[in-house]
């Protein structure tokens, strides 16, 4: 409006021919501004592949958020990885609303920071939020990234991020515009993620090649679909006894015709609601934990190869606030409306939902997933407690833990201690 106020005034006072030059030249060094502008951020937005690999230390928020700290803008800005979304969203001072247990992102205290301006909706298993495009300087692991996509979160109706102990989002999905993509930008083909088994107990991230005295016997699942997700085959689920034979009461998928997400950034395991409810009719688990070293293994085939989750992996025991029960109380397979919670009382990690599975944190403490952004693949290596790889047992041509029944460790038939109040569901939707 302004502009073209200015532009008004000079015509009546100048002349036509006045005009029309001086016009010229600004329209001339609009479009050089904008060339040059272009230019070099093309040129910041160039990825290379990544020769250094980059550990990262998680923290470990009661066994249900895994959090570093990345510097956004020069302020370090606690972080859940994520394989569930695609973008980076982060918590910012924009949303004056907002209660945060962490420090937020203040683009006033970033000498670096530009505004994009496009606004964008993002649901996830938890709620909605209101978002705002901006660029950044963004550091990981000791890696500069010039004008990186990121996201401001303005509003938002998810209850968990009230307190969070992260907060941003980094999405680590396999397939993003180039422009947009943290991966991408980072010059990293592939990650990898390990969570330590027990209570409390450390994890890292790796970006970039792992070192080769730590690769282990792998075992590779090719994505399955658009390639938008770390999505593959997944079939035969089921549980097995101590006598190693699996139940002959339900095999859900049996004809290996589901599919199964890899999601870093879910706490629990999550499944269509029919067949969650039938599985956990095969576990009965006692609320007091006593019985957790009588329970079966959970087994299941992800891309035609054998995996089993002891116990450890599949029962929890809960506490949490009031007001995260009536959240998430409802959609846990024991839980409900009409059931009373009560505190230190165990029950499966499986959360009802719809569509396809999501296979959360419990398999990551039992299986070191590197995740290959441009093969479109996983690879699996079987790891102890301390994420140190282990060995496949082998069947004939096909891999499986069920073949050789190694004895259990004492962790695997320990509950796993969490917080109702910090458990991460799932992305819904962040296409």
């Amino acid at each position: 409006c302004c502009y073209h106020s200015q532009l008004e005034a000079m015509r009546r006072w100048t002349g036509l021919d006045v005009f029309r030059r001086t016009f010229s030249v600004v329209l001339l060094s609009l479009a050089w501004v904008h060339l040059g502008h272009g230019v070099a951020l093309r040129r910041a937005r160039k990825g290379t592949t990544r020769s250094v690999s980059t550990e990262l230390a998680l923290q470990n928020f009661h066994n249900v958020q895994y959090v570093a700290n990345i510097t956004i803008g020069g302020q370090p800005i606690s972080t859940l990885f994520d394989t569930g979304s695609a973008k980076l969203v982060v918590q910012s001072t924009r949303c004056d609303t907002c209660s945060r247990p962490v420090p937020p992102y203040d683009r006033l205290k970033s000498s670096t920071y530009q505004l994009s301006g496009l606004l964008y909706d993002i649901t996830y298993g938890a709620g909605h939020c209101e978002v705002l495009r901006g660029f950044e300087t963004i550091a990981v692991g000791g890696q500069n990234i010039e004008k990186q996509v990121f996201w401001e979160v303005r509003h938002h109706s998810i209850d968990l991020w009230t307190n969070a102990a992260y907060a941003a989002v980094a999405g680590m999905a396999p397939s993003l515009g180039e422009e947009e993509s943290l991966l991408y930008r980072l010059g990293a083909e592939e990650f990898t993620m390990c969570l330590g088994r027990g209570s409390d107990a450390a994890a890292r991230l790796t970006i970039g090649p792992l070192p080769s005295t730590s690769a282990g016997e792998v075992v590779t699942a090719e994505l399955v679909g658009d390639d938008k997700r770390w999505v593959t085959s997944l079939g035969r689920i089921t549980v097995v006894g101590s006598d190693g034979v699996a139940s002959d009461d339900t095999e859900l998928c049996p004809n290996s015709d589901c599919v199964a997400l890899l999601d870093t950034g879910h706490s629990l395991i999550q499944g269509p609601m029919d067949q969650i409810m039938k599985l956990s009719n095969l576990i009965h688990i006692k609320p007091d934990c006593s019985n957790v070293q009588d329970l079966p293994n959970l087994r299941f085939e992800l891309a035609g190869t054998v995996f089993e989750l002891p116990p450890h992996a599949y029962v929890i025991r809960v506490t949490g606030a009031d007001g995260e029960k009536e959240r998430l109380w409802p959609i846990l397979p024991t839980g409900g409306p009409n059931r009373p919670f009560k505190e230190n009382t165990c029950h499966p990690a499986f959360m009802l939902g719809h569509g396809h599975w999501v296979f959360g944190m419990p398999f990551f403490r039992y299986y070191q997933t590197t995740f290959s952004r441009t093969e479109k693949s996983m690879k699996f290596v079987r790891v102890a407690p301390d994420c140190t790889p282990q060995t496949f047992a082998q069947n004939g041509s096909s891999v499986s833990l069920a073949s050789s029944r190694p004895l259990r460790d004492p962790i695997d038939v320990e509950p796993l201690n969490i917080n109702l109040s910090m458990l991460v569901q799932p992305a819904e939707d962040d296409d």
